[in-house]
């Protein structure tokens, strides 16, 4: 196809998009609001891996000591810990050190914890990593047996709950995604019918004296197209305005809570949701071409 007629044929898209442009708004705000809903399972999901990820490469167990015990029954304990099958290392950490990696968590607003100061409530403790989560539930048991430790802490648990809960986000996000995305392919569909419809006599004339398939074609299947990127553009921008907002205020909120950063995630989701929109208006357009265009 020559650039002048590829350009002709594109202008005609754009000029049936005008000519029904309530129509062309619905197309368009549906395709949206899949496209962002689209976006937010991924940025949910994103997020979610990442966090699973953090808390897997810290696979291990804490115990907390108990006030009273001293400094040698600590040794004692960090001595006895370390010859337990599948521990891999024994760390004491006091409750001051712990104080100052809250500190450090909260970064800017590390002031919050200058009431605590004085009488810090934290206690000491052990650090236990293990070599892999399923020794975790053994060791636990063993370390509550211990004198001196007066609670043990799993982190297994909290990965089998960010587990359940990707799942379950995963599974809700792709059924309401399923959702949407038929609805925006029916709504450019008929969009597209009505141009087909409008121009019937002129595709006649067209098919009379010559014009190819593909001539008659390009037009409404690029109209299908073009509103399908307005509408995944529309939803990257709301997308990126949301996710800085929210990361904002996650961080305000939840300072030591791993979330992946705006610059780095967006413009990978946005991408993404530019193609799925040219998939999904590319469907829209071609189906109501099938059905409606014979030619």
């Amino acid at each position: 196809m020559k650039p002048g007629t590829f350009l002709y044929l594109t202008g005609q898209a754009f000029v049936n998009i005008r000519r029904y442009l309530p129509m062309s708004f619905a197309s368009v705000t549906t395709s949206a609001i899949s496209l962002f809903a689209l976006g937010v399972f991924l940025v949910l999901s994103a997020n979610l891996d990442y966090i699973l990820v953090k808390v897997e490469s810290n696979v291990g167990v804490t115990a907390y000591l108990s006030d009273e015990v001293s400094a040698e029954r600590v040794r004692e304990l960090r001595d006895m810990v370390a010859t337990i099958d599948g521990v891999t290392s024994v760390k004491f950490v006091s409750k001051e050190e712990a104080l100052q990696r809250l500190k450090d968590q909260f970064g800017e607003h590390s002031d919050l914890l200058e009431a605590v100061e004085e009488s810090n409530p934290l206690r000491n403790s052990l650090e236990i990593q293990v070599k892999k989560p399923e020794y975790v539930q053994e060791i636990a048991g063993r370390l509550r047996q211990l004198a001196g430790v007066a609670e043990v802490e799993e982190r297994a648990d909290l990965m089998k709950r960010l587990s359940n809960t990707l799942l379950v986000t995963r599974c809700i996000g792709l059924g309401l995604i399923a959702i949407l995305s038929v609805a925006s392919v029916l709504v450019i569909s008929n969009t597209v019918r009505l141009s087909v419809i409008a121009r019937r006599r002129e595709v006649a004339i067209m098919k009379i004296v010559g014009a190819t398939d593909g001539f008659i074609r390009w037009p409404f299947f690029m109209e299908g197209m073009v509103l399908g990127l307005i509408g995944s553009g529309l939803a990257g921008l709301a997308l990126w305005y949301g996710y800085s907002v929210a990361t904002r205020e996650v961080m305000r909120l939840v300072p030591f809570l791993p979330i992946l950063p705006e610059e780095y995630l967006i413009p990978r989701v946005d991408g993404i949701l530019l193609g799925a929109g040219a998939l999904v208006g590319a469907v829209g357009s071609s189906w109501s071409l099938r059905r409606y265009l014979r030619v």
